[in-house]
């Protein structure tokens, strides 16, 4: 074995319903872990997860296979800490088929699409990630286009979450999906050429609500240096308390022209509620 993935394969899928501690260290993965057994992580806050070759994603958490079998949902899953690398050829996490599951203190960097990929479920699952304390940062040229999150399940929960130099911050799909104190902001790596607009701030949007998305709230969100702070097109849309702020030094060097189209807030359509923001 050139790498460890096997082993921590092996660990996991040892691990059905209890918790693997990950103790700290660098693990080259050249794989992706999947996660399908309700294993719960515990990685030490040292401990990180790097892609070693290309792969969608670097973990994949996906407990659709047991949702049938409603006799052995565990509803105190988790991964908590450590930190998840996708080193700019992978995607950091996903997560699929979930119910009630935790994650927290977790530190996502250089995904190549994704920082975190939440994907609900048609069926019986999809539904309540609780998030709590995630960092996600970017240090990687060349994967313009990417999110930091991008979420499609219903009924999950953000809170202080942060998000630096990816092109969207929040990409957001599904209902009764809630944010508070979430940050997102960019600008750290430079123009492609002079004059150009900072690679991650081209196209930039801080929070994107999508169309088939429902009662979708936002509380104290910070929207910090993006081409367009806040993308509304769904319904029952609620901006509460956010705050929008564009740093002209990370642009001062950028041709007037470039700066065509900024929004703070932009509603293409849907129904949207924006009150004590600044």
């Amino acid at each position: 074995e050139t790498d460890d993935a096997p082993r921590l394969q092996r660990a996991v899928d040892a691990s059905a319903n209890k918790v693997l501690f990950v103790p700290a260290g660098d693990y080259k993965l050249a794989q992706t872990l999947v996660i399908t057994n309700f294993c719960s992580v515990l990685m030490h806050k040292c401990a990180r997860f790097q892609a070693a070759k290309p792969m969608d994603f670097v973990v994949r958490v996906n407990f659709s296979p047991v949702f049938k079998a409603r006799d052995i949902l565990d509803f105190g899953t988790f991964f908590k800490g450590g930190r998840i690398d996708g080193c700019g050829i992978a995607s950091c996490m996903s997560i699929h088929g979930y119910i009630h599951f935790t994650l927290r203190d977790v530190c996502f960097h250089n995904g190549k699409l994704y920082g975190l990929r939440v994907k609900g479920d048609p069926g019986p699952g999809g539904a309540e990630l609780n998030a709590f304390n995630l960092h996600f940062v970017n240090k990687e040229k060349g994967n313009a286009g990417n999110a930091a999150v991008r979420v499609s399940g219903c009924d999950d929960n953000f809170t202080d979450c942060w998000s630096m130099d990816y092109t969207i911050g929040f990409d957001i799909e599904g209902g009764a999906n809630f944010f508070t104190r979430c940050h997102v902001w960019g600008g750290v790596i430079g123009a492609p050429a002079p004059g150009e607009m900072p690679e991650y701030l081209k196209d930039s949007i801080g929070f994107k609500i999508r169309k088939n998305s429902g009662n979708v709230l936002l509380r104290d969100c910070y929207a910090d240096t993006s081409t367009i702070g806040f993308l509304s097109e769904g319904w029952e849309v609620r901006i509460l308390g956010c705050t929008y702020l564009y740093n002209m030094g990370c642009i001062k060097n950028v041709k007037p022209e470039k700066l065509d189209k900024m929004y703070v807030f932009k509603q293409p359509s849907g129904s949207m509620l924006v009150a004590g923001s600044h």
